[in-house]
């Protein structure tokens, strides 16, 4: 039997198989889809016990494309607990709601990765995020959460100006971060999202004045 980890950042996914014993049978990288992933794992087809994906910005979609290609895969909140069917059926009806909601935005997430949607990701990343926390996977909403800020700071990268740059995002890393109890990167968050509102709110007189005293 062979049991598979995946560490799935947005465009690449890493890749550790073990045996029962816990010996390494394969480890590296290939593509965050599901037609690579299985690819990657054809030499072991069939002998594949487990795969389980670490929840993140696309593991909800990857891991409903890995299962209907035949991998047995699960969606793992951080410190081990499982997003399974058996963790679904201790939830409310408004539970299950969040859950649905959850693979909705996981879908699309997958999709707008593809298409290298940059603004319509970052909101899809924010619902996927907000629908995590309510549904009370607060790791999975905080790495999302995350995931929507990275993406909303590549604005900046590129124009090298906030203007573009949404601070409702920030906002809401904030309340992640807050809900988990981790105060010094909720003050990052509130600090930045400060920062942007501070700068998108001056006036064009003080633009051009910050411009001629820029060093």
């Amino acid at each position: 039997m062979i049991y598979v980890g995946l560490d799935v950042p947005l465009n690449s996914v890493a890749v550790c198989a073990v045996d029962e014993t816990g010996k390494l049978i394969r480890e590296g990288t290939t593509l965050a889809d599901a037609p690579s992933i299985v690819q990657y794992l054809e030499p072991w087809a069939g002998q594949v016990e487990r795969v389980g994906l670490e929840a993140g910005p696309t593991s909800e979609w990857l891991t409903a494309n890995l299962v209907e290609l035949g991998l047995p895969a699960v969606s793992l909140e951080e410190g081990g607990r499982c997003g399974d069917s058996k963790q679904q059926a201790r939830l409310s009806e408004a539970g299950k709601r969040h859950y649905d909601a959850i693979r909705w935005f996981g879908r699309a997430v997958g999709l707008l990765v593809k298409a290298e949607y940059e603004d319509e990701l970052v909101e899809a990343l924010r619902g996927c995020s907000i629908a995590y926390m309510e549904a009370g996977l607060y790791w999975a909403g905080r790495n999302y959460a995350l995931a929507a800020v990275t993406g909303e700071c590549r604005k900046f990268e590129q124009s090298g100006s906030v203007e573009g740059i949404d601070p409702s995002i920030f906002t809401h890393w904030f309340e992640c971060e807050l809900q988990l109890g981790r105060v010094p990167f909720a003050l990052t968050a509130y600090e930045l999202g400060a920062n942007i509102r501070h700068g998108r709110s001056r006036t064009d007189e003080q633009k051009e004045f910050a411009e001629k005293h820029a060093y």
